[in-house]
């Protein structure tokens, strides 16, 4: 045969992906398709082959990448197309190669460095002669190499949010870039709230802030992102993540949500805008693979695409688990030594084991823990291979935000520890989670984090584990059935069961349950046998709540688009479509909230935009209904003020803040006896004469009431500050070990009157927050010297302080047993219908304890 004679093999091109398969040459023990696979390649050649986005939810053992890389191969050969199969990660890359490579399809791996792709494998990639596999990064970045894909295979589709956003994600840590932090701190600061700018300023931070992370409203910082991009031009320079990232936002900044906590700041659209990046949206085709698509348009918000088709599963594949696992949650110990011993012998253990966390910082604290006894590996570790972990015989893989993607089947690995609630895993999400107080916008994608975590050690039918779930708002999360009731019905069963088992669990019976599950013995058969009980009593159950945040999805995509081109007259209109699509009950009131709110943004665009009054009129609509929906955002007070072009404030009344309400019970804890000794215990500290037993007890019954409150160990510092979310606080002096026959000195008046000094003079308040300066004390009458210069300080005698606390332990112990089982939102709502209907409020409180002064007291 001459050098360039026709090769005479004749090229077969198959009629479907079905018929492809038969001709590939596949390892000996790949034989057939699964007739589920069958069904759904012929649903996808007769009914979807020619839709833009499309979709495929293949559980967890149902053959995913076959059928992923069968249409992509058959899209190749039968049209020509380039096709690229994107993975969250270089090691699913590669285990995805590997898969391709036993399934006979020809492909080329480019993952890392762009110039150090292989060119040959790359021109073939171009020439349609092979299926390019790279992580989604090689697509979203700013100049990609594979930037004309024809189709594009979207794998591990649910995990694709932190890929695709973090390309439109400026973040800027303050330990790690402390210059630029404090300066974009310096440029916003006229649009932050004061309280926010002194918790930034000081790191005044605890459990039960709400000031976690705070939105910085569009409304308010507006005028100030003109500044704030001319000092990204100067100091992101090129080479850095910072400067590809800006490279996106710059021109759209006055459409992204700026996020703050005293560590952060990162500023990001609310959506990912796909379709401004071409190599993305000009594919023919964009197909998502998913062990777990959520219900309530998570996929569509997560890639920007108002309408993605979902292609059914087959209803004879039984969505179910695969293999055994028994959970363990140690927070539910009899006592804080035992829950400890038994997280030290999950440590201790001689084995190999995989640690999930929500975040690098809880990552960094469970590698700190392991490391004295454990082989530590990391993301680093396994970048492209999971065989350095599964190769030792005594690991702890630490990972953090993968909840998919590692394959650890059998003897590869039986333990597991998740650590962290997989709901706050980005600043967005930590927003609604911790400052709005809200999940119900996550809802689906929580549930997809958990299922996809505790199915990582258990592969198939035959497969078992032990896993440990640590976490207090992960326990509330799982022991709620309006939670759970979406799961699969047999991790329903099987989170009943380790929540029933957990109970008052030590360390024996946890070694012992270790071994039935290891051995297989006749207790195990016991604990399967109850699970199977469990099992038969449960089904996915609907919810309204997800099929109206399904509903609402497309019209927030549509509003995100319309935004981008200021187009605020028909992102108002999406905003108000959206709105009425989530209208209903408690549960989604919050995330109502949230769009009000930016209804009301675009409806005061428009209206700088046109001066016609209407719009502005449709601004303070919306956003009064925005402060309906929710009473503690400061900032929904500043906006009504821009917005009106006045200084009126709010006139509703200020309620107490349920989120902090929230915080405490939850680290009172729903189950066991926590709750009731710690509220006897403080009962009794404020019932002493002790200052410092009273004092903290005083502090304690602030967070009770949903105040703010702290108290110091300092030379002449008060003895507690409540304070309000909207610049109103009140700060005690305790005399509570005073002789109630004498009468109150000049001493004790000069002293109290120094503190709201003292606080500005120390940076806890700032110089407008309207404070009242009460005293407890327990006596009845007033030096004359005293009395002429006690202004304005009230007093409260000790045993009101008593019976306020007891009035409110009732008031928590009605909401604990209410809300128990309930969602965040409905647990909301308790939380401010009690304390309302109980006149108890943070305007009653403050009128209660305001209603006595101290010059009205006897003269002695």
């Amino acid at each position: 045969m001459g050098v360039f004679s026709k090769s005479k093999t004749k090229k077969i091109i198959p009629s479907s992906p079905q018929e492809l398969f038969r001709h590939l040459k596949k390892d000996v023990d790949i034989k057939f398709l699964w007739s589920h696979q069958d069904e759904l390649l012929d649903s996808y050649c007769k009914n979807y082959i020619s839709s833009k986005n499309v979709c495929f939810e293949l559980p967890t053992g149902s053959g995913k990448s076959l059928v992923g890389l069968l249409i992509a191969e058959f899209r190749r050969i039968k049209e020509n197309k380039r096709v690229v199969y994107l993975c969250p990660t270089k090691q699913l890359c590669a285990q995805i190669k590997k898969h391709s490579e036993s399934y006979g399809i020809p492909t080329a791996l480019l993952t890392g460095k762009q110039k150090d792709y292989d060119e040959n494998l790359f021109i073939r990639y171009q020439r349609a002669q092979l299926i390019a596999i790279t992580t989604y990064t090689g697509i979203f970045n700013i100049n990609p190499r594979i930037n004309d894909a024809e189709i594009i295979i979207c794998d591990d589709a649910h995990a694709g949010d932190a890929y695709v956003s973090s390309f439109w994600t400026l973040e800027i840590n303050r330990m790690e870039n402390e210059d630029i932090f404090n300066n974009i701190l310096r440029i916003l600061k006229p649009s932050l709230d004061g309280e926010l700018i002194r918790k930034m300023n000081y790191n005044v931070q605890s459990s039960s802030d709400p000031y976690l992370i705070d939105l910085v409203p569009k409304i308010k910082c507006k005028n100030l992102l003109g500044s704030l991009s001319n000092y990204f031009n100067e100091c992101f320079k090129e080479h850095t993540s910072n400067y590809y990232v800006w490279q996106n936002l710059n021109g759209y900044l006055e459409f992204c949500n700026i996020f703050i906590n005293i560590n952060n700041i990162c500023i990001r659209p609310f959506i990912s805008p796909t379709k401004l990046h071409q190599p993305f949206s000009n594919a023919k085709q964009r197909i998502f693979m998913s062990a777990s698509v959520g219900l309530g348009g998570d996929l569509e918000r997560a890639f920007g695409i108002e309408k993605i088709k979902k292609v059914p599963l087959p209803k004879h594949w039984a969505k179910r688990n695969t293999g055994r696992r028994l959970i363990i949650f140690p927070e539910l110990a009899t006592s804080s030594e035992e829950r400890n011993k038994v997280l030290d012998n999950f440590k201790n253990s001689k084995d190999r084991k995989l640690i999930l966390t929500n975040s690098n910082e809880v990552k960094s604290i469970a590698e700190e823990y392991f490391k004295e006894s454990n082989i530590i590996f990391t993301s680093h570790d396994i970048e492209n291979s999971l065989e350095p972990f599964t190769s030792s015989e005594e690991a702890t893989l630490i990972l953090a935000n993968r909840y998919d993607g590692i394959d650890l089947p059998d003897d590869k690995c039986r333990k597991m520890l998740i650590l962290g609630f997989p709901g706050a895993s980005s600043f967005q999400e930590r927003f609604f989670v911790q400052r709005l107080g809200s999940t119900i916008p996550l809802r689906s994608l929580i549930n997809t984090r958990i299922t996809q975590g505790l199915g990582r050690c258990t592969r198939n039918e035959n497969d078992y584990a032990l896993i440990l779930m640590y976490d207090k708002e992960l326990l509330k999360w799982l022991s709620s059935k309006n939670y759970t009731k979406l799961l699969n019905p047999e991790l329903q069963a099987e989170i009943e069961f380790g929540l029933d088992f957990s109970q008052e669990i030590y360390v024996k019976k946890f070694v012992d349950a270790q071994e039935a599950l290891f051995k297989r013995n006749d207790d195990w058969d016991d604990a399967e046998l109850e699970i199977q009980d469990r099992l038969n009593n449960l089904s996915i159950e609907k919810d309204n709540s997800i099929n109206s945040l399904f509903e609402s999805s497309e019209d927030e995509i549509k509003y995100m688009y319309a935004l981008i081109v200021r187009n605020y007259e028909e992102s108002y209109l999406a905003a108000a479509r959206a709105i009425d699509k989530l209208s209903g009950g408690n549960e989604l009131s919050i995330y109502r909230m949230f769009w009000c709110y930016l209804k009301a943004e675009s409806a005061f665009l428009q209206y700088e935009v046109t001066e016609d009054k209407k719009w502005q009129k449709n601004a303070i609509e919306a956003l009064n209904l925005a402060r309906k929906l929710n009473y503690y955002l400061p900032w929904l007070n500043d906006l009504y003020k821009i917005i009106t072009k006045s200084n009126t404030d709010y006139k509703e009344k200020t309620v107490t803040n349920p989120i902090i309400i929230s915080h405490l019970l939850d680290e009172l804890q729903l189950r066991g006896n926590k709750f009731s000794n710690t509220l006897e215990d403080n009962f009794n500290k404020i019932s002493s004469s002790k200052s410092k037993q009273f004092e903290n007890a005083l502090e304690f019954l602030g967070r009770m009431c949903g105040f703010e409150s702290q108290n110091w160990d300092k030379e002449g510092s008060p003895d507690g500050l409540w304070l309000t979310n909207n610049n109103f606080g009140i700060v005690f002096e305790a005399k509570t070990d005073e002789d109630k026959a004498n009468p109150i000195s000049l001493s004790n008046v000069r002293q109290t009157l120094t503190h709201k000094e003292w606080l500005i003079k120390n940076n806890e308040i700032e110089k407008d927050i309207k404070i009242f300066t009460i005293m407890i004390t327990n006596q009845r009458a007033i030096k004359k010297e005293a009395h002429s210069v006690c202004g304005e300080i009230f007093y409260i005698p000790q045993n009101e302080i008593i019976n306020l606390y007891k009035n409110v332990k009732q008031i928590l112990s009605d909401i604990r047993y209410k809300s128990n089982g309930l969602t965040e939102e409905e647990r909301r709502e308790i939380v401010l219908a009690e304390f309302i209907n109980s006149n108890y409020s943070f305007e009653d409180i403050i009128t209660m304890l305001s209603s006595k002064k101290l010059s009205d007291l006897k003269i002695a």
